[in-house]
């Protein structure tokens, strides 16, 4: 997963702001992390769940993500 965003997501933001939850395949074994709960919204910091999405597979690959949806419009104009 790259950090990089595209035309089309305006509106939604880039792609690892609407990632809820993560699992992980380490060489110490599977790691997950995320979900709504309050603990997960905290000033302390980077929150470690865009650290493991931002190590480019150094700390683990990715083997679940999921993601919070958004409406999509009901018109366009172009």
């Amino acid at each position: 997963m790259t950090r990089s965003s595209g035309q089309a997501s305006s509106g939604y933001g880039r792609l690892e702001q609407n990632v809820v939850a993560v699992t992980l395949a380490t060489p110490e074994g599977e790691l997950t992390l995320g979900g709504r709960t309050p603990s997960s919204a905290t000033a302390a910091g980077p929150k470690l769940i865009d650290v493991l999405i931002g190590s480019e597979g150094t700390l683990g690959v990715i083997t679940e993500m999921t993601l919070q949806l958004h409406e999509g419009p009901t018109e366009f104009a172009y």
